[in-house]
């Protein structure tokens, strides 16, 4: 099903030389850097058709896998209905695809294709050879419907490493995006050692440079009297639930904010009474949080994951000035002058406490000033002209 941001006139909207489809997470659910990526290539002119997530995980009997599948029939029926269909910048199209689980299955996948391709009928009329771009290794058995059309594989996590995966099956996903792929791009130097240098390229993450330095006033359900130790984000099981729990018992003279969905339990912690879970906050409204505390915390458990991801959040805490306190994670070691790098539980309090005399701010923020999305965009967009000139 397809909801564009012109109502389906696909006609004037697509060119040849500028169009992408793009298989990645759903459009709008969370923040991510093909988002940000896209949104910006999208001011560029470029013509977009974005394929909300195939998905990564085994379907199960688990009580979230159902709320997962209950939410994609809801998006694919109230899409139909106008009243119900997202706001969408220029010049992009969002397509729900209605696949059938077991993606990996010869049969299912031949199926599965069968399906997209209707779907993308109205769209793959007007183009003429797009570009693909890929951020969901699931996303491999559907490149196929494309036939010889260049190809992209954005990489900005190391699926091996996640859980809950069918990891062959993504592997052999993967190798296959790998071998076929024209650009490979990676956000850290950890997953370019695994790509072939000839066509892997680093692309660094930014920020949206309007939103997160307009300033901002207090919320005004941010905790006072003491200061902030604050975090943003997916709080997953990357998230060091024991880490924090030593911090705030350790330190009642700080308020410890956290902010976004949740997707682990925070009981532990919301028995202390300077632990403040607030719920997840529509993205618009982050910088007001992040300027108005006084340190920003990463506080993430060292793994394979976490060692091959570059935090989209770090860079946003920079622009917002607020020291940085983090575990480990070697994307983040280039800025160490900069930051709070912590080897355990004593130093990362060490650097909570220090933050407060921190008299950086300014240096903070230059150091992001430059680093926007658009800007991002405007080298990527040198890289996908070159792949349309070579097909």
């Amino acid at each position: 099903m397809i909801i564009s941001s012109k109502d389906f006139n696909l006609e004037n909207t697509m060119n040849a030389n500028k169009t992408l489809i793009v298989f990645a997470e759903d459009w709008g659910r969370f923040p991510s850097s093909t988002q940000s990526l896209i949104s910006a290539l999208l001011k560029q002119d470029w013509h977009v058709t974005w394929i909300n997530s195939i998905g990564l995980r085994k379907p199960s009997l688990s009580i979230s896998y159902f709320k997962r599948i209950l939410e994609k029939l809801a998006q694919y029926v109230l899409g139909k209905k106008s009243k119900y269909r997202l706001s969408l910048p220029e010049h992009l199209t969002v397509i729900h695809p209605l696949i059938i689980p077991f993606i990996g299955n010869s049969i299912i996948d031949t199926l599965n294709c069968f399906i997209l391709k209707k779907q993308l009928k109205p769209a793959l009329k007007k183009m003429k050879q797009p570009i693909i771009w890929v951020t969901l290794p699931s996303a491999y058995p559907f490149i196929k419907i494309f036939n010889n059309c260049p190809l992209v594989y954005y990489c900005c996590d190391d699926y091996s490493a996640l859980a809950k995966h069918p990891l062959s099956k993504l592997d052999f996903f993967e190798k296959q995006l790998i071998e076929k792929a024209a650009l490979i791009l990676v956000t850290s130097a950890v997953l370019a050692k695994k790509m072939p240098k000839n066509k892997t390229h680093y692309l660094d993450h930014a920020i949206d440079i309007e939103l997160f330095t307009k300033p901002y006033a207090r919320p005004n359900d941010l905790p006072t009297g003491k200061p902030i130790a604050g975090f943003y984000g997916s709080l997953c099981s990357w998230v060091d639930i024991n880490l924090i729990y030593q911090c705030a018992i350790r330190l009642k003279n700080w308020n410890f904010v956290f902010i976004g969905p949740k997707n682990i339990d925070l009981k532990k912690l919301e028995t202390l009474s300077n632990f403040f879970y607030l719920g997840p906050k529509a993205y618009a409204d982050i910088p007001a949080y992040s300027q108005h505390w006084d340190v920003g915390l990463i506080p993430f458990i060292y793994n394979q994951q976490i060692a091959a991801c570059n935090p989209l959040t770090f860079k946003e805490y920079l622009s917002a000035g607020k020291p940085v306190v983090t575990t480990n994670i070697p994307a983040l070691h280039i800025y160490k002058k900069h930051i709070y790098i912590a080897k355990d539980t004593d130093d990362f309090i060490n650097g909570i406490v220090s933050s407060l005399h921190d008299n950086k701010e300014e240096i903070r923020k230059n150091l992001v000033k430059d680093q926007s999305w658009d800007n991002r965009a405007l080298a990527l967009e040198e890289q996908l002209l070159d792949l349309c000139s070579f097909h």
